[in-house]
């Protein structure tokens, strides 16, 4: 495994992230810094407004879910978003959990990495305690 410190790709990095790339899985991990720490922590919705089928990467900046994943239908969610769930039990984020997004249908789109309170997307909605995205074409 090789290890990297991104500062900035594609504007979706903020620094101080470390991120560690397996080549031989194709995965990605998060390692929590102090500034990573939060008590903004909530649900996360994903929406997909795109006409591409999209696959949503999770991997929390713990260690506690790494490279779970959902695949999502062109258009699937597109007005409110779908609530992320494992065993009908919410998928609870924090800053500096990780979300990448990329399509499945071979057009190599790619949304991501995106860190949770660090990059634009997606957003803390503090009323109803959720993180919020919505991809858009």
């Amino acid at each position: 495994m090789s290890r990297m410190v991104v500062s900035h790709a594609c504007g979706h990095i903020a620094a101080g992230v470390v991120i560690l790339f397996s080549l031989e899985a194709g995965m990605m991990r998060a390692q929590p810094t102090v500034a990573n720490l939060s008590t903004r922590q909530g649900e996360l919705r994903i929406g997909n407004k795109t006409s591409y089928p999209i696959r949503v990467v999770v991997t929390k900046a713990d260690g506690s879910l790494e490279g779970a994943f959902w695949d999502f239908a062109p258009g699937e969610g597109s007005l409110q978003g779908v609530r992320l769930a494992l065993d009908d039990k919410p998928v609870v984020m924090v800053e500096g959990d990780v979300i990448t997004v990329f399509s499945v249908d071979g057009s190599r789109r790619y949304w991501g990495p995106n860190i949770l309170g660090k990059t634009n997307a997606p957003f803390w909605d503090g009323k109803r305690r959720v993180w919020n995205t919505v991809l858009r074409p």
